[in-house]
């Protein structure tokens, strides 16, 4: 499957996610802070991030943009418990894959991560919608 990097300061969230990605057959690096995952972009590649917004020192826009300074071709999906249309558009237009609302179904983010891979083995595809 894909290489991801998820990142959430919410240690229990970060715990099920890496585990229910891992069972869906991705190979899975889990950290949990922003400053954390800017050390790793560099050593993972990830073809693809998940991370949370609201994060302190370093919130999920640096992880985004990071990824991107990293691999333009990198996927981000950003997730947030505090969502907001402004946040929401913030992201898409820094190049955000996709934003899902907390608490979300992981059915949803399943299909955000295959909809945003597929695109990214496309270039030229435009980014999947939410």
């Amino acid at each position: 499957m894909a290489k991801l990097l998820v990142v959430d300061h919410d240690k229990k969230a970060l715990e099920d996610l890496c585990r229910l990605l891992k069972k869906d057959g991705h190979e899975v690096v889990g950290v949990g802070g922003g400053g954390e995952a800017l050390q790793m972009l560099p050593y993972v590649r990830p073809d693809l991030v998940v991370t949370d917004l609201e994060m302190m020192p370093v919130d999920g826009m640096k992880v985004l943009q990071a990824a991107k300074e990293c691999d333009p071709h990198t996927a981000v999906i950003i997730t947030s418990a505090y969502a907001t249309v402004r946040g929401a558009v913030s992201a898409m237009k820094g190049g955000a894959a996709d934003f899902l609302s907390k608490p979300y179904y992981f059915s949803f983010l399943k299909r955000s991560i295959d909809e945003a891979i597929r695109a990214r083995c496309r270039p030229d595809a435009v980014a999947p919608t939410g």
